[in-house]
């Protein structure tokens, strides 16, 4: 009887153990590519992708077609195929997706051949359309924009005769629908990949029916204060700060912490009313993003320059970046940390930085708020519409895809809000400098609130910074610092100054005892 129990138990735990190995495995996607980049652009396109597929939990792996090995794809259980030069797929390509088994998505062009195959829908190829003005998805009409790509692009869409599946998305021309998106059986077709506008944004909503990975409806925004030193105008500062605490919004301060001008540094421990502000907003309702350390390389003006990035020659600032790095964001938490001001995410300046630089943070920071700079030979970048966890060189990322407010562009932050917000789990926000008039971020705040947008406060996730002797975490909206330096000095202030009590209070005690016995002596002899 004790012998069939045990077996039972045993089978049990096996079982058990076996659900929860199989909860952790990941699902593998494939990419298999023509080319990394448009003609005549830097933007790493294949890349741009695979990070966006970041947002899902995903094993996801890539090869080259010409690199390709008969009988890949059967080791994935979603496989994209990306056509970005107009190349036709290969024949050993063409041959293992035909007896593959899993979900095949071909974005792009060039697939013309493959997709007339009654295998993948048998859909007739009707030649190119260089007239699309805009998108249709959902109940949404979004213009289609010309993007980075420019008038040389232009605006061209593989138009297929769709009679056996169902289309998902369009294009408008002015005269006709031609589908943007559709899907066969296992097969999904995406006509056109942009990386950037509603087109890239409806793709990431899209993902989400293509992968089987629903998520939440949720939509929030950011407000982050941006360059933020110790040579802005407290007062103005302070406002914004108040105006939000009292409209109950969380909000995000960028911090500079040293400003460089004439070839002095500013600290902001030079600043006490400037270090006090910025606790002050911290203890209400402002969570600190660590915006580089001088926000400049050469003599531009903090603020206004690159730091991590050299734009002048396109290149890194650094052939040693770890170091470059280092000695910059240390010195920059360090002088943080001293005034009791807690970073707990991390914004390059102009979001320029190469992979070296990212590979850093990464060790460093759980959090990364902004675009991310998707090439390593030039600078340009990526707004992605959610947030994305554990990519190749960024643990989290907080994106922002709504831009900034400069006097007459509001109309401009609530066209990208509709355009971004059409996906399911948008996250995203806008920044505001403190030269600006106020009463613009209040007419966006009141918009925002009217359409029923939750504000994202940053300090409620599991937040950390990790730097040397530093290390900064959030949870729950409790932020805790320690450093080691900071801890010995008070460790032993603290003792100093109860040692110093005990001797106070005893030496008052003993002159009150001997106060109190020459009374009695008095009264005795008396």
């Amino acid at each position: 009887m004790l012998k069939k129990i045990l077996i039972s138990l045993i089978i049990i735990l096996s079982f058990m153990m076996g659900r929860a190995f199989a909860d952790k495995v990941k699902d593998k996607v494939l990419i298999v590519y023509d080319v990394r980049h448009k003609f005549g652009y830097d933007n790493d396109e294949v890349l741009t992708f695979k990070l966006a597929l970041g947002h899902f939990d995903l094993d996801v792996y890539e090869v080259s077609e010409r690199d390709y090995s008969l009988g890949l794809v059967n080791r994935f259980d979603y496989v994209f195929v990306m056509g970005l030069d107009d190349e036709k797929v290969s024949e050993r390509l063409k041959e293992d997706l035909i007896r593959y088994k899993g979900i095949v998505t071909f974005i792009g062009s060039g697939f013309e051949d493959v997709l007339s195959l009654d295998e993948f829908g048998n859909f007739k190829f009707l030649g190119k359309n260089f007239n699309a003005v805009e998108v249709i998805y959902k109940n949404s009409m979004l213009p289609f924009s010309r993007g980075k790509y420019g008038i040389g692009d232009r605006n061209s869409v593989d138009f297929y005769d769709v009679r056996n599946g169902q289309v998902v998305a369009y294009f408008n021309d002015g005269r006709r629908e031609i589908p943007y998106i559709f899907n066969y059986n296992n097969i999904w077709v995406v006509t056109r990949y942009d990386s950037e506008g509603p087109v890239f944004y409806i793709l990431c909503d899209v993902l989400h029916e293509i992968l089987k990975i629903p998520h939440r409806e949720e939509k929030k925004v950011f407000v982050r204060i941006e360059d933020v030193h110790a040579k802005v105008d407290i007062k103005r500062l302070r406002r914004i700060g108040d105006y939000l605490k009292s409209e109950g919004i969380p909000y995000m301060i960028a911090i500079i912490p040293a400003y460089k001008e004439n070839g002095r540094i500013y600290k902001i421990s030079d600043n006490r009313e400037f270090v006090e502000t910025i606790r002050y907003l911290q203890s209400n309702g402002a969570s600190i993003v660590l915006h580089g350390y001088t926000h400049q390389i050469r003599d531009e003006r903090t603020g206004e320059g690159y730091e991590f990035w050299d734009i002048k020659n396109n290149r890194p600032p650094s052939d040693d970046m770890e170091k470059y790095m280092q000695d910059r964001i240390y010195s920059a938490v360090l002088e943080c940390v001293k005034n009791g001001i807690y970073p707990l995410a991390f914004e390059a300046p102009h979001y320029a930085i190469n992979k070296e630089g990212y590979d850093f943070l990464k060790k460093h920071f759980s959090t990364y708020v902004g675009h991310i700079q998707t090439s390593n030979y030039s600078f340009c970048t990526t707004a992605y519409p959610f947030k994305i966890q554990n990519i190749e060189f960024i643990n989290r990322l907080i994106p922002e895809n709504l831009g900034y407010v400069y006097s007459d562009n509001i109309n401009d932050i609530f066209k990208n809000l509709d355009r971004a917000s059409i996906v399911r789990d948008y996250y995203g926000g806008f920044y505001f400098h403190t030269f600006m008039d106020i009463d613009y971020l209040k007419k966006i705040v009141k918009k925002i609130k009217d359409k029923g947008f939750e504000f994202y406060d940053l300090k409620m996730e599991d937040n950390y910074v990790n730097i040397k002797d530093i290390t900064i975490q959030s949870k729950g909206g409790n932020v805790e610092c320690n450093y080691r330096k900071i801890n010995s000095f008070y460790f032993s202030f603290n003792h100093i100054q109860k040692a110093v009590s005990i001797i106070f209070l005893s030496l008052s005690l003993g002159m009150v005892a001997i106060l109190i016995h020459s009374i009695t002596i008095r009264r005795e002899n008396v």
